[in-house]
C-alpha cells in the first residue's frame, strides 16, 4: 500500500493487519516512522478490480503506522480510461532483469505487454506484485514509467504471456500519455 501527501508518494509499506477500524502498515526494515504525524494522507492500493483511493490519517506506532480511513474508497477501473491497441516494441525492467516485450495496449492507468514465456505460463520476466520500469513510444513520444505488475494472463499466442502493469505516473505525464494516445488514434483513423 502507498500513502500519498499532496499527490506525491510519501510512504510505501506492507499491510500488517486490519483491525476493523484501522489499517496497520508494517514499516520496511530501516524505515523510520514519519515525525510530522498524525497527518492527512490518501491511502492507495491496487487489486484486479482497479486502483482504490481513500482519504485517511496516519500516526506512528512501534515499527508500524496506523491508518484511519475517513471515507469509503473510490475505485477506478482500468477500462474507464481510453486504451490504444499497439504492437510496438518496448522494454520491461525489474529485479529479475530487463526483457524485451511487445506493447499490446496502453492507457494512462495501465498497459498490457506480451513477453516470452519459459514454458507454460511462467514468464521470462517480472512476476505479479513486482515493481517495474517500462519504456515505450506512443506517437513519436518516448515514455519511461514505473508501475506494478497487476497480473499475468494467457496471451493466446504460443510461448508468450501477457503482463498487465498498473502505472504509477504523475498527473502531467498522464496528460502527455493521454494526448499521445489521442493523436495516435486520430492518425490511425486518417490512415483508413
Amino acid at each position: 500500500m502507498t500513502l500519498e501527501r499532496s499527490g506525491v508518494v510519501w510512504l510505501e509499506a506492507e499491510t500488517s493487519r486490519y483491525d476493523g477500524a484501522d489499517v496497520v502498515l508494517a514499516l520496511p526494515d530501516g524505515t523510520e516512522a514519519p515525525s510530522d504525524v498524525p497527518a492527512s494522507v490518501v491511502l492507495v492500493w491496487t487489486t484486479a478490480l482497479g486502483v482504490h483511493r481513500v482519504d485517511a490519517t496516519v500516526r506512528p506506532e512501534a515499527g508500524e503506522c496506523r491508518v484511519t480511513l475517513l471515507a469509503p474508497a473510490d475505485r477506478h477501473q482500468r477500462r474507464e480510461y481510453p486504451r490504444l491497441s499497439l504492437g510496438t516494441p518496448m522494454r520491461i525492467s525489474s529485479g529479475a532483469g530487463t526483457c524485451r516485450a511487445t506493447l499490446v495496449d496502453v492507457s494512462e492507468v495501465a498497459l498490457r505487454a506480451r513477453i516470452p514465456s519459459t514454458g507454460g505460463t511462467a514468464p521470462a520476466g517480472p512476476g505479479v506484485g513486482d515493481e517495474v520500469r517500462v519504456a515505450f513510444t506512443v506517437h513519436e513520444t518516448g515514455f519511461m514509467l514505473h508501475g506494478t505488475v497487476l497480473r499475468l494472463q494467457e496471451s493466446g499466442d504460443p510461448d508468450t504471456v501477457d503482463v498487465v502493469v498498473l502505472l504509477d505516473i504523475p498527473a502531467q505525464v498522464a496528460n502527455d500519455l493521454r494526448r499521445n494516445v489521442a493523436l495516435a488514434r486520430a492518425g490511425r483513423a486518417q490512415d483508413r
